[in-house]
């Protein structure tokens, strides 16, 4: 008796042992099943982030392109304003002048108006400069825009990653980042840099040539201006000459 009970007993316990590892196997099916659902929504979900990640990593380069634009659009808006100002300074010069031979007090007049020339020729050498400067200047070089682009991958790919726990996805995020950066190599970033700059270096050529005229028209009239100047001198001292001599 006591032995066919030990027999059920063991049979009883390996019927059990076998139950308990099929529930095992169901299980892992069943999560491997899920894991396998979930995997195109996890891809799916990497790609979305990734794209975010480029376009602002696009927009990254761009914004630093639009910011050496504004820079030299300043620049640009400085010498303008410094050449109108001139330009203002010598038609008053002119006007003073003219005023100034019809009164008595003449010398003290055209020495005012000396100091007036000179002033506005100061304006002007100051818009030249800085329109010297602007001419001079330059935008982004490749290697700025390259080394911009490749460290606004890397900023945005780690500030995806920080936020994704599956391993999976995480890797396909490096993958991505790291196919970004070879992107970012001078050799394959060139024509992508060229395109970007191209459109605003002619605008940038126009309005440099728009100032030089501007520029050029200020000098023609400070020539004026001190041609008027020295005349109504000379018209003041042939006067008291001839009043000397009466």
């Amino acid at each position: 008796m006591e032995r066919e009970s030990s027999e059920r007993s063991l049979e009883n316990l390996a019927k059990a042992e076998y139950v308990a590892s099929m529930q095992a196997l169901d299980t892992a099916e069943e999560t491997l099943a899920r894991v396998a659902a979930l995997e195109p929504e996890a891809r799916a979900e990497a790609e979305r982030l990734l794209a975010a990640a480029r376009e602002k990593s696009r927009g990254l380069v761009i914004d630093a392109e639009l910011e050496g634009e504004e820079i030299i659009t300043r620049a640009e808006l400085d010498a303008e304003d410094l050449m109108v100002a001139a330009h203002s300074r010598a038609e008053n010069v002119a006007a003073s002048a003219r005023e100034q031979g019809k009164q008595e007090g003449r010398e003290e007049g055209t020495n005012e108006v000396a100091n007036e020339l000179d002033r506005a020729s100061a304006l002007a050498t100051e818009a030249e400069q800085h329109l010297a400067a602007v001419k001079t200047s330059k935008p982004l070089s490749g290697e700025q825009a390259r080394a911009l682009y490749a460290e606004g991958v890397r900023v945005v790919a780690e500030s995806v990653s920080k936020r994704v726990e599956d391993a999976a996805i995480r890797r396909v995020i490096d993958s991505v980042q790291s196919a970004h950066v070879n992107f970012a190599e001078p050799d394959k970033f060139a024509d992508f840099a060229k395109a970007v700059t191209a459109g605003r270096e002619q605008r940038r050529e126009r309005t440099l040539d728009r100032q030089q005229r501007s520029q050029r028209v200020i000098e023609q009239r400070l020539n004026e201006a001190s041609t008027t100047t020295k005349s109504t001198t000379h018209d003041r001292d042939s006067s008291n000459d001839s009043f000397e001599r009466g």
